[in-house]
Parts: C-alpha cells; sequence; structure tokens
C-alpha cells in the first residue's frame, strides 16, 4: 500500500485554499470598485447625454426674447414620461430582488446600498479550514463593498456637478422661463436618483 499517495482535493475547496492564501482586501476592493464601475458608468453617460441636452435647450430659450415656451414644456413633457417609466422600472426590480432573495419588498425598498455579498451565506464545509475561510470570506465582502461604496460615490459626485450646473443655469432670464427651467432641473434631479436606484437594485439580481 502507498501511504504517501497523493490527496485529491474537491474543487470547491480547492478554490477556499486559495481564498485563504490571497490578499483578499485589495482583491475584494478591486472587485467591488470593478462592479460599481460597470453600472453606474453607464448611468453616468445617459444622464450626462440628458444633460447636455438639456442645457441646450434651455440655453436656446434664454436667448429668445418672446414668450415661446413651447420647446420647453416640450422637453418638460419627455422628462415626466422618462421619470413615470423608471419609476416603473425601480418596482420592478425591487419585487424581482425580493422574489430571488425571499425578502419584504419595503425593505429591499429601504436597503438600497445593499450588497449582494451581504445576502449570501457561504458554503459550509466543517473544521478549522472553514473557520479560517469564514474570517478571510468576511474580509473579502468588506473589502468589496468598500470597493463599491468608493467607485459609487465618485459616479454620483459627478452627477451632483451636473446638476448644480443646471441650477447655475436658472439664475439668469425673466421670471416665466426660471420657474419653468426650476421644474425642468427638479425632474432631471429625480431622473438621476430613479437610475442610480435601478442600477444598485441591478447589482443584487
Amino acid at each position: 500500500m502507498n501511504l504517501f499517495r497523493p490527496i485529491l482535493l474537491r474543487p470547491n475547496i480547492v478554490k477556499k485554499l486559495n481564498l485563504l492564501f490571497s490578499d483578499v482586501e485589495t482583491k475584494g476592493k478591486i472587485q467591488g470598485a470593478e462592479r460599481a464601475s460597470i453600472e453606474f458608468r453607464k448611468i453616468y453617460r445617459d444622464i450626462e447625454n440628458e444633460f447636455i441636452e438639456t442645457k441646450k435647450v434651455i440655453e436656446q430659450q434664454k436667448k429668445s426674447n418672446d414668450n415661446n415656451f413651447d420647446i420647453l414644456i416640450s422637453k418638460l413633457d419627455s422628462l415626466t414620461q422618462e421619470k413615470i417609466l423608471l419609476e416603473k422600472q425601480v418596482k420592478i426590480k425591487e419585487i424581482e430582488v425580493s422574489n430571488r432573495f425571499d425578502i419584504p419588498v419595503k425593505e429591499v425598498n429601504n436597503s438600497m446600498s445593499v450588497c449582494t455579498s451581504s445576502l449570501v451565506s457561504p458554503v459550509l464545509i466543517g473544521g478549522v479550514l472553514e473557520l479560517a475561510y469564514k474570517i478571510k470570506k468576511n474580509k473579502l465582502e468588506k473589502s468589496e463593498k468598500i470597493g463599491y461604496e468608493e467607485s459609487k460615490k465618485l459616479y454620483e459626485n459627478k452627477i451632483e456637478k451636473l446638476r448644480k450646473e443646471l441650477d447655475r443655469l436658472k439664475e439668469n432670464g425673466n421670471h416665466d422661463i426660471k420657474e419653468l427651467i426650476s421644474v425642468i432641473t427638479e425632474i432631471f434631479k429625480a431622473i438621476a436618483d430613479e437610475q442610480m436606484k435601478i442600477a444598485q437594485l441591478r447589482i443584487l439580481l
């Protein structure tokens, strides 16, 4: 009998051993940042395009001396319809997340920034290996969340700059145009908020 026969490890144990000997904090932070970047980069591009179009309409109208608000009103209607559509999409995503993880929709609504990893438990394999794996995995999840939050904050700051630019555009022009631009700006902000919610919910699916 060969007493020194090599021990064959199951693939899931090999995976856990690889995790034990890796720099999970750096790895987790990178993974979290990448996940957030994939979602929020697209959202930011969409919001930026909407901002450019809205800004162009506002500036064109502010140069006009007549009281024809047709273009602004048309833009307002377009943004309002987009906001309504996004609100419906948020509700649909909340229900999908609720069904997947068997948690109340209300909790999903109150926990928009929860990472997927915090909802999933590691597979039990027992013994000292499992204890060490849990500690390492916990660090990975925490680091991943840090990376995710940092990337999310970056895109939130970029979107906030667009919002402030629209606020600045309100300052000049006659009273009626300023009021209409104010409504458009508020709806633009709401659209950005709804798109960020959808991005966070999509990460959970």
